[in-house]
């Protein structure tokens, strides 16, 4: 068995409302040499945690299938130090895989975590945001600014591992160490998507500047945020670092302040309202539609007191985030 560490260099942060303890918390990937535990084996298990300021990686590579226990102990030992697992679609593979793993070697022991964390379902509400077509890691990495190096997908990768253990070529070893690491890596720096989740856990110290063509709605956050600039139906949305900020336009001296239950709203398009549905049984349906996230406002002067009401300013623009992620 071999094994590398590395650190991680990034600013990375973990939100508090995931884990107020970054030290309790451990990402982790698996490689294996097909999808089915009964028939493949695992050839690579990476880890992330965060120790001396910092997130280091660990990986412990298999240089043939009789390692494939060895892996997993260190695995198992590891783990007991963390309380909360984070990976990315882990639910569906690799927690599965390792479970059915441990009990073909007839091990008792699990992994010590008594928290899991599934990035894929944690992100999920952001594809729309995003204009993402596949919520795949590698797409919400794009999205975050992260470009990898590595060019292989798990599957092909298969074959340069066998081809690895009967040539021992030092090129084919760090490629799929790469790939590994870049999985892990790359989890890390999803991390700067999560204030798009929970903006309301994120932002702080809102304010704001009108203009006769826009409001500029700026926050700041209290944990680094991936570099995004995103044009929305509602208006432009960017983050960086420590900052957010969204420019709503203002149409003939009024401002779209979106409400976020939109499901409970009709839209009424000559009127270009919404009403309660309670309220529009009596309206001939021909003149009425399901209000959908992007059609569900209300249409408010764009008052220039509004720029100094820092509690107004939070709500149109946590409201407006609500629905873009809606889309």
């Amino acid at each position: 068995m071999l094994t590398f560490e590395k650190i991680l260099e990034t600013d990375a942060s973990l939100p508090s409302w995931v884990d107020p303890d970054a030290k309790q918390v451990m990402f982790f990937d698996i490689e294996t040499t097909g999808l089915s535990p009964e028939r493949a084996f695992i050839y690579l298990i990476g880890c992330v945690y965060y120790t001396e300021h910092s997130w280091r990686t660990l990986q412990w590579f298999a240089e043939n299938s009789s390692e494939e226990f060895l892996l997993l102990k260190n695995f198992l030992t590891l783990s007991r130090r963390y309380s909360h697992l984070l990976h990315f679609n882990g639910n569906r593979f690799d927690i599965p895989f390792v479970t059915k793993k441990l009990a073909a070697y007839s091990v008792d022991e699990t992994p010590g975590y008594q928290r899991s964390t599934d990035l894929y379902r944690t992100l999920a509400p952001l594809k729309g945001l995003l204009g993402l077509r596949r919520l795949n890691q590698k797409s919400l990495e794009e999205a975050a600014g992260f470009h990898r190096t590595d060019p292989y997908t798990g599957k092909e990768l298969i074959g340069k591992y066998f081809h690895w253990r009967t040539h021992k070529q030092d090129a084919e070893l760090l490629e799929l160490l790469l790939h590994n690491f870049e999985d892990l890596s790359g989890m890390v720096r999803l991390l700067g998507l999560l204030p798009l989740v929970r903006p309301e856990e994120s932002i702080e110290n809102v304010a704001a500047r009108l203009t006769p063509d826009s409001l500029l709605i700026t926050a700041g956050l209290n944990i680094p945020a991936a570099s995004v600039s995103i044009a929305t139906p509602a208006g432009r949305l960017e983050t960086r670092g420590a900052s957010l900020s969204l420019e709503l336009p203002v149409e003939n001296g009024t401002l779209r302040h979106y409400y976020p239950d939109h499901a409970n709203y009709v839209y009424l398009p000559e009127e270009k309202t919404i009403l309660p549905k309670a309220m529009a049984d009596t309206i001939a349906a021909s003149r009425k539609t399901p209000a959908a996230p992007m059609t569900c406002y209300q249409s408010v002067p764009a008052d220039p007191r509004l720029a100094d009401d820092p509690s107004a300013l939070t709500v149109l623009l946590l409201h407006t985030l609500e629905a873009v992620r809606a889309m």
